[in-house]
């Protein structure tokens, strides 16, 4: 325990709104965090269910499209071409750097192929933007419920701190009265 005295009475008051103001402030970056997160959340699942519905589509177009090729032709009328260019950036969100991706994919035409795959390849690029940005969200709803689990841990430990706080500001306040107290009664002794 700290000394009882007025100095030291003001000094832990002083500590402690300081803490109230930080405690404050870090529930109200929890608050936006969370908001933040089920937003995230809720659009990935949105993305998902859209996406599985597409994925579906896709896999049946391409099983019929490319029963019609054998592996060994298919993998002759696939030259590699650069298609797709990612670039990436981050976005300071409450003190979580969180990524944005963009990305363009260029649909060069392919004359070497027959049109069916043409078709199927031309379906993937519009599903394919929905995978990268259902994998983004993922890492971001990630990152965002790593820094909530960090900010929990900030308040919980300021919480206690304060819980400190105020149990000393008790012992030092009563401490005081007793002081007090005892003064006036040797007083009331001497001059009474």
């Amino acid at each position: 325990m700290v000394a009882a005295n007025k100095q030291n009475l003001l000094l832990i008051k002083g500590q402690r709104k300081s803490v109230d103001n930080g405690l404050r402030l870090l529930r109200e970056k929890r608050s936006g965090l969370v908001i933040m997160f089920l937003k995230l959340a809720n659009e990935g699942k949105q993305k998902q269910k859209q996406l599985s519905k597409n994925w579906l589509i896709f896999l049946n177009l391409i099983k019929k499209n490319l029963s019609l090729l054998n592996i060994k032709e298919l993998l002759n009328q696939l030259n590699p071409k650069l298609s797709t260019k990612l670039t990436l950036k981050y976005k300071n969100v409450t003190g979580v750097h969180l990524n944005q991706l963009d990305f363009a994919i260029d649909n060069q035409p392919r004359n070497s192929l027959k049109t069916n795959l043409k078709n199927s390849l031309s379906d993937f690029n519009g599903i394919f933007p929905d995978f990268i940005k259902l994998a983004q969200l993922k890492t971001n709803c990630l990152k965002i419920a790593t820094e909530i689990t960090k900010t929990n841990r900030q308040i919980s430990n300021l919480e206690t701190k304060l819980e400190v706080m105020q149990s000393e500001i008790k012992y030092i306040n009563a401490a005081l009265l007793e002081r007090s107290n005892a003064e006036k009664a040797i007083l009331i002794k001497i001059f009474g």
